[in-house]
């Protein structure tokens, strides 16, 4: 069977989702980086994505997978989706049969520890990032999408029983034959719940409020290695970064003027605020 007119339905289910609890961005988002990441994306313009197998976080989409299996528990799907979800290890293959590289981005007040564990124990800085020049960029997804990390366990509970709920309409409202409905949950529903699970993580960490440029694999997708890393780059208007703030332990490589130095020279506006950290 032809399934494109069901994934049609499906991805403009998890489109509404997505705006749902995106409909009120910030208007700045925060990079952490070291002395050295900052002046690689100054001069070229760019960021780097990270393979999402090697991200800090071994764990990376498992809190979205449990989130799954609780909701599933209560629905009526295919009794092979069902059995396939419980035997599997991961989020539908997630870092084993596929990957996507991300780069994030705070939209919270400055803390200690993020100073700490994202900016070379607060050597670096933060630059200061547009939302809207970012979202731009992204040209409709074209490029890469500006993903916004959900911490609240009810509301991820609510956003995966969405898309649940609306795929058990689906099945229903096209009489899908036994053979058909498994191959749907397997193809298509798996999809759109994979990119919801990535969404998701414990609460214990919301107060990073993170966001993520996330670029999904395919052949216009050129990966380098750094450290042992892949890795791809993402190119931005120079006109979306607004300022930085210099870490706490910033040194004398990291002085303001130093800083402003390298924008005028790699092109940036002039006068861009550079300000000192307020905790650390």
């Amino acid at each position: 069977m032809d399934f494109s007119q069901l994934r049609g339905e499906l991805r403009q289910k998890f489109d509404e989702i997505c705006l749902e609890f995106d409909s009120a961005p910030p208007p700045q988002l925060l990079h952490y980086t070291s002395p050295a990441g900052f002046r690689g994306v100054v001069k070229s313009g760019t960021i780097w994505c990270t393979d999402i197998r090697h991200v800090n976080d071994p764990r990376e989409g498992d809190h979205g997978f449990e989130v799954l299996k609780v909701v599933l528990q209560r629905k009526s799907v295919p009794k092979e989706f069902l059995g396939a979800v419980h035997s599997s290890q991961d989020l539908f293959g997630l870092k084993r049969l596929y990957t996507s590289y991300v780069a994030s981005f705070s939209s919270g007040s400055e803390e200690a520890y993020m100073w700490t564990d994202y900016a070379a124990k607060g050597t670096g800085c933060a630059i200061v990032f547009d939302y809207s020049a970012l979202d731009e960029g992204a040209e409709e997804g074209r490029k890469y999408a500006v993903v916004r990390i959900l911490y609240d366990s009810a509301a991820q509970l609510c956003k995966m029983r969405q898309i649940v709920d609306h795929a058990i309409q689906v099945q229903r409202r096209y009489s899908l034959s036994s053979h058909d409905a498994a191959q749907f949950w397997k193809i298509e529903v798996a999809y759109s719940l994979l990119n919801c699970g990535m969404l998701f993580k414990e609460t214990k960490w919301d107060i990073e409020r993170e966001f993520r440029l996330v670029v999904m694999g395919g052949d216009d997708v050129k990966p380098f290695s750094v450290e042992g890393r892949p890795r791809v780059a993402l190119q931005f208007d120079r006109g979306a970064i607004v300022g930085v703030v210099r870490g706490p332990n910033a040194g004398s490589r990291l002085q303001a003027e130093r800083i402003r130095t390298l924008l005028q020279q790699c092109g940036y506006a002039e006068g861009l605020p550079i300000r000192d950290a307020v905790s650390g």
